[in-house]
């Protein structure tokens, strides 16, 4: 049998004893003020976006930092805080946001030290209040160890990138109706919700019906008449979206639950400013 090389086995042993650090995020990141969810598709995004409330013009973040490592972590290492602002663009085959150039759209670039980390240890790190404008989608990117002086496992874990949404005083509301809460297999393509797009601000605003997608527990799916027209500006007039359900007859074992289509609707104003989503739901009932 070979044997291992007197060079190859000294750095692992030495490797063995001193260990490593490693710095990771640990979700959630929360902002001040509070900020809600939503999931959007397409338009550039592809994620959750943090919506923070109407009026903001200042926010506070707050993440988890940890250490996951089995070596403590000095302090002094630098914690980097991005911010910037992306940018909506359309026309009338696509409509979206794309993130802003560097060198014009960054709003804040922060750094300070990092505290010190023992093994497991996790600690808060807070960042602001960073001014942000009236409305818009901004990206936020934390970066630990940004000037890289701390030995670890992985650094792919050191940044945490987010999403975030200004909402301006616009006005699109989306009302949902049900026409039914539940269908059955035999039923075929059912139409089972409306959603009405409508402006109450005076005067009202115009809109872009940006998307519609679904979800469904099982093989099912829906679709929208009419289909999703991104660059196509509405309103201010309301404009109505039925949802359709198709349900796929197959034989299931018991799942111990009812499999459900959700559908839902998403719709834009014509700068980007005000994102409103509805989800409608129904139950597939088996024969």
């Amino acid at each position: 049998m070979a044997k291992t090389p007197l060079s190859l086995i000294i750095p692992l042993f030495t490797l063995a004893l001193t260990g490593c650090a490693n710095l990771q995020w640990v979700e959630p990141k929360t902002y001040i003020p509070t900020a809600t969810q939503i999931q959007v598709e397409n338009l550039g995004i592809n994620g959750p976006v943090d919506v923070l409330p109407v009026g903001t013009s200042s926010i506070v973040i707050n993440h988890q930092l940890t250490n996951q490592g089995s070596i403590a972590v000095p302090a002094g290492y630098e914690i980097t805080e991005t911010v910037v602002q992306w940018v909506f663009r359309r026309n009338i085959t696509s409509v979206g946001w794309m993130p802003g150039d560097p060198a014009t759209h960054t709003v804040v670039v922060l750094t300070q030290p990092g505290p010190a980390l023992a093994p497991g240890e996790t600690k808060n790190i807070s960042f602001g209040p960073i001014p942000v404008n009236s409305c818009g989608l901004y990206s936020e990117t934390l970066l630990a160890d940004a000037d890289n002086v701390i030995s670890e496992t992985s650094q792919s874990d050191n940044e945490d990138v987010h999403l975030f949404f200004v909402p301006s005083r616009q006005r699109v509301d989306i009302a949902v109706n049900a026409l039914t809460n539940a269908i059955y297999h035999k039923d075929g393509r059912t139409n089972t919700h409306t959603f009405t797009i409508t402006s109450p601000a005076v005067p009202p605003n115009q809109w872009l019906y940006t998307g519609f997608s679904f979800i469904a527990t099982e093989g099912s799916t829906a679709d929208a008449v009419p289909p999703p027209a991104p660059g196509v500006v509405a309103g201010p007039g309301p404009q109505v979206i039925n949802m359709f359900v198709n349900p796929k007859d197959h034989d299931i074992p018991n799942l111990g639950f009812v499999p459900t289509v959700k559908g839902k609707v998403t719709a834009i104003s014509t700068d980007g400013c005000i994102v409103t989503q509805k989800v409608g739901e129904v139950f597939v009932e088996h024969d």
